[in-house]
């Protein structure tokens, strides 16, 4: 369904905080109030509201909860399987655990898609005119927080989303499903539904140190001297990321997973993700553009150019999109690290890009390397924009 495509949207590339909504209510379609705190952020252009069914889209750090409602009567368990339907499209599904008693119907998923493996948690609740979804998405290794950071911060109709559900136990089925390993290595037992493994992404017989020169935090190409500490400083909490920024840079949201700056004065947001999956290892930068220009989150943008650099261990993405006042242009930076891969992403105006890119380059670093910082001499296209 669409719907399970736009989550997984959303679970793969973090939200730009301009197009996002942090703490708030809101009533859905059969009459519930779902309430959440200042750690999540409403997604409107992923939320799906109809005449019969509503979903109310949230995320906060790698996490993404769906929650919503149909007002008309339908099975739990024939729901349930249609929505993970949905999350086959484009990858795999490996079955965990799927049960249904009296008018509950659950299952705990791993999808892998695009090099990226994520656990789902879906949960339908079948009434006499209409049925509840609630669907939680996340890394496996990070799923016991996820699942107590929506618990402790969404509420509905008063009570806590995923009321009686216990994280930990979920926890430890997903990490015994997965053998204990990173999010990286595919499921051990094949999926239920068996669909054709992606192709956009593909593996390299290379492993990640030869990528990378053998050192698991690769030298940028024309910086042979490290970066003058900067005075401010973030921890991504799951991964001990050290983000420094400089006094044109303002913490924005943050997670458990990730960081998002703005500089005001440009003005442009940054964000810093950390993934457990190591991108630049397995996969290639063209395939990996290519598979978020095909989700309907990046229905609207064009791929400017895609590259590898550090002897494939960076990658470089350039794309454009049409904003209410003219054209954006995003640049991301794909890097590999110790704990998977660091996403630097930035969104500026295209007449402002030079100097987005030079406020980034010179006052934000990610674990003592600055961002961006040869982007234009990668990706060319980026030195025409401005002028």
């Amino acid at each position: 369904m669409l719907m399970c495509a736009l989550l997984m949207a959303v679970a793969i590339v973090a939200p730009s905080s301009a197009m996002a909504q942090t703490g708030g209510t809101r009533q859905i379609v059969n009459g519930q109030t779902v309430a959440w705190s200042s750690e999540w952020t409403f997604i409107p252009d992923v939320s799906i509201v109809d005449t019969n069914l509503e979903l109310v889209a949230l995320s906060s750090g790698t996490s993404v909860v769906g929650y919503g409602a149909t007002t008309f009567p339908v099975p739990g368990n024939q729901l349930r399987d249609i929505l993970l339907e949905g999350f086959t499209e484009g990858g795999t599904l490996q079955q965990i655990d799927r049960g249904d008693y009296d008018n509950v119907s659950y299952s705990i998923d791993i999808s892998e898609s695009e090099g990226i493996a994520l656990a789902i948690f879906t949960l339908v609740i079948e009434g006499e005119s209409g049925s509840t979804i609630g669907i939680l998405i996340d890394s496996p290794e990070a799923f016991e927080p996820g699942m107590e950071s929506a618990q402790a911060g969404i509420t509905i109709d008063g009570s806590q989303i995923f009321d009686g559900v216990d994280a930990a136990a979920m926890q430890r089925v997903i990490t015994a499903a997965v053998g204990g390993t990173t999010s990286s290595q595919p499921p051990t037992t094949p999926p239920t539904t068996p669909v054709p493994s992606p192709t956009s992404v593909t593996t390299s017989p290379m492993d990640r140190s030869s990528r990378i020169g053998g050192s698991t935090t690769p030298t940028p190409e024309g910086q042979g001297q490290p970066a003058a500490q900067l005075p401010g400083s973030h921890i991504i909490p799951t991964s001990g990321t050290d983000v420094r920024f400089g006094t044109d840079w303002q913490v924005g949201e943050s997670g458990d997973s990730q960081v998002q700056l703005t500089a005001p004065g440009v003005p442009a947001f940054l964000s810093v993700l950390v993934l457990p999956d190591d991108l630049p290892a397995v996969g290639e930068p063209q395939g990996f553009a290519q598979a978020l220009l095909d989700t309907p989150e990046f229905a609207s943008s064009t791929l400017i150019d895609a590259v590898t650099a550090d002897n494939g261990g960076r990658w470089i993405i350039a794309m454009q999109e049409p904003g209410q006042q003219g054209n954006l242009i995003t640049v991301y930076e794909i890097r590999s690290a110790p704990a998977g891969s660091t996403v630097v992403s930035m969104t500026a105006a295209e007449d402002q890009l030079p100097a987005a890119l030079q406020l980034a380059n010179a006052g934000v670093q990610v674990d003592g390397q600055p961002v961006l910082a040869d982007a234009t001499t990668h990706v060319p296209a980026l030195a025409g924009f401005g002028g």
